[in-house]
């Protein structure tokens, strides 16, 4: 009998700089469509670009201003680091300062 061993991996997070506007994440979230989906863009402090498909938004604490996200990458920019354009992430992002965290798993 063969044994094999699963090695769980690990999560990459990286630090938001700058991000989408509150009305850019409601238009990411509220008016996508299949065919075109609305993109935002995330820069880390690293300085390296992401495009993000917002696939869903969750309200963090009670200002309005907090929110857990959860998407995947649309497309992979010169120097992002992260396996494939599909990628999935998770995070955290506050829209009054559009800055926050992203988990890639």
């Amino acid at each position: 009998m063969t044994h094999f061993t699963v090695k769980p991996r690990l999560a990459v997070r990286h630090n938001i700089k700058t991000g989408p506007s509150k009305f850019e994440l409601l238009l990411a979230l509220f008016d996508s469509r299949q065919v075109n989906t609305r993109k935002v863009e995330f820069r880390t402090d690293a300085d390296t670009l992401y495009d993000a498909v917002i696939t869903s938004v969750e309200r963090e604490d009670g200002s309005g201003e907090s929110w857990n996200i959860r998407g995947y990458l649309s497309e992979k920019k010169p120097g992002a680091k992260i396996p494939s354009p599909s990628t999935n992430f998770e995070g955290y992002f506050r829209t009054d300062t559009r800055k926050g965290s992203l988990k890639f798993a």
